[in-house]
């Protein structure tokens, strides 16, 4: 959700120079909610001793659904650097018309991101 000052500046419009600003700011703050719920599980030091991929993964996490908490399994194999876990435990899904559907390309784009391979996405 956006905070009252962003929202103002996009209805004002904006340039592309604020636009990336703004992307910057919230991929921040999802790295440092990553960081902390990682940490916060693991102890202090635990996400700055992961892969930087692992990290990246676990941003994007933070950033799209705005914590990583919903996916205690997932963090674990992080933590635990068990690659097919991670694999296994990765998959996010959505709810359209009353059906859970699973969220192919942000799956396999994380996957990609994390470096890990999985061949249904």
């Amino acid at each position: 959700m956006l905070n009252p000052e962003v929202s103002a500046l996009l209805r004002q419009g904006t340039t592309d120079q604020v636009a990336n600003d703004i992307l910057t700011y919230n991929a921040t703050k999802a790295y440092i909610k990553a960081r902390d719920e990682f940490d916060a599980e693991f102890g202090a030091g635990s996400f700055s001793q992961l892969p930087p991929a692992y990290q990246q993964g676990l941003a994007d996490y933070a950033f799209n659904l705005g914590t990583t908490n919903g996916f205690p399994n997932f963090r674990r194999a992080v933590n635990a650097r068990n690659n097919p876990g991670m694999i296994r435990e990765h998959r996010r899904v959505y709810r359209a018309n009353g059906q859970t559907r699973p969220m192919h390309r942000r799956n396999r784009g994380v996957l990609q991101l994390m470096g890990l391979q999985n061949s249904d996405g």
